[in-house]
């Protein structure tokens, strides 16, 4: 349902929990997105009917692009 409503309920919920209990942040935050990458794949090959193509490559686009600024940022922030 979180991830319905919000598209980041497994985040919210398990990533405390994973730093606090399991893993550092840095480990947390690689798992948190790989498990949430699984979890989304069926649910898009289940409704690739409904999907708005325009919608989805501008969202690409912005992924490739903020991914690497994203990636220079955190390497060069302090922790």
């Amino acid at each position: 349902l979180m991830r319905t409503v919000f598209g980041f309920g497994e985040a919210l919920v398990t990533m405390p929990l994973l730093a606090l209990i399991a893993f550092d942040l840095q480990t947390s935050t690689a798992l948190i997105g790989a498990l949430g990458l699984l979890v989304a794949i069926p649910v898009a090959i289940k409704y690739r009917q409904h999907i708005d193509l325009q919608t989805l490559k501008r969202l690409v686009l912005g992924s490739i692009l903020g991914i690497p600024l994203g990636i220079l940022i955190i390497k060069l922030g302090s922790p």
